[in-house]
């Protein structure tokens, strides 16, 4: 910065010496714009040196950050001062003769308006943005508690938040009885939370599957050209025997040495346990293969694999996960 100001201000000399030959009223106009330059130098190094201090508070100043530079404001009168203002001297002045009746106040007295200041304040440094981030967030972290029980969702604002509230009033008070009932769990927000959740998990799940190297997340149909550059058509078939292993595993019409040999052996083990019969009756398909994953890993891998193309968000998420 001084380097700059260094050659910026020969610059100028420069062409205040060649105007002195030049008419008075040339003369005049060389000097007002060589001591705005001075004045503009002269802020940019203060700008660049001083910082808020601490001890500003006993004259009744904090920091602000407005337009990204950090400026003055006075508690009381909200006025904000500029970086060239920070000198003892002059927000003594301010106070003396602007507050004279704050002028012999202890600096207790400041710092308390000073916490009032900060809770109105509607930046990032603000309570108030602090506290209504922290409020939606919990509005978030309940609604995925209720995605994943399963519960209906009116149970937020007809049993989860009148619980809360008489629970946090009867041991922390009134005063955090308040905070809680900022928090929203109306059906409309609830439903809103959900679809905003949903779409992020797809968006993620798209984006695992684009970047997996893995052949099980290949594409399920293609174009491409033969010899003589006639377009065809690819496809993955599946083979008659594995769509039977996934609607069925316990059919009697199953031929087990159609499946893959790495998942014959446990065909014949999965055939003979009744805890899976009971299972497959009662869960969706893709929710019952995972739960089998880690019983019968390779069998439930070559399900899935016909499954995951093909199911929806959460079930596909499921899926991702389990073989991941």
């Amino acid at each position: 910065m001084a380097a700059i100001s260094r050659v910026s201000e020969k610059g100028f000399l420069t062409n205040f010496l060649s105007s002195s030959s030049n008419s008075g009223k040339n003369l005049l106009s060389s000097l007002s714009k060589y001591f705005k330059f001075l004045r503009i130098a002269m802020a940019a190094s203060f700008a660049k040196e001083r910082k808020y201090n601490a001890e500003y508070i006993n004259y009744g100043f904090t920091s602000i950050l407005a337009d990204g530079i950090e400026k003055l404001q006075f508690v009381l009168c909200f006025k904000l001062l500029g970086y060239d203002s920070m000198r003892p001297r002059k927000l003594k002045h301010h106070l003396t003769t602007i507050h004279p009746q704050f002028a012999k106040r202890d600096p207790n007295f400041f710092k308390r308006h000073k916490r009032s200041l900060g809770k109105q304040r509607l930046d990032e440094s603000g309570a108030f943005q602090q506290q209504n981030l922290s409020v939606v967030e919990a509005s978030y972290e309940i609604t995925v508690e209720i995605a994943k029980k399963k519960k209906a969702q009116t149970i937020g604002v007809t049993l989860l938040k009148p619980c809360a509230l008489k629970m946090v009033k009867r041991v922390l008070g009134e005063i955090s009885e308040c905070k809680i009932q900022q928090i929203s769990l109306s059906v409309d927000t609830v439903k809103r939370r959900i679809s905003e959740m949903s779409g992020d998990i797809m968006e993620q799940v798209i984006q695992e599957i684009k970047s997996s190297s893995t052949s099980m997340f290949a594409i399920q149909l293609n174009e491409s050209t033969d010899v003589i550059s006639c377009a065809q058509l690819l496809l993955f078939e599946f083979e008659e025997e594995e769509r039977k292993l996934v609607r069925n595993p316990f059919s009697d019409t199953l031929d087990i040495a159609a499946i893959p040999n790495d998942g014959q052996d446990e065909s014949l083990d999965f055939r003979n346990e009744f805890v899976a019969r009971d299972l497959y009756e009662v869960k969706y398909l893709t929710v019952f293969w995972c739960s089998m994953y880690q019983s019968y890993p390779k069998l439930s891998e070559i399900v899935l694999r016909v499954l995951l193309p093909f199911s929806t968000i959460y079930l596909c998420e499921s899926g991702f996960s389990t073989l991941l």
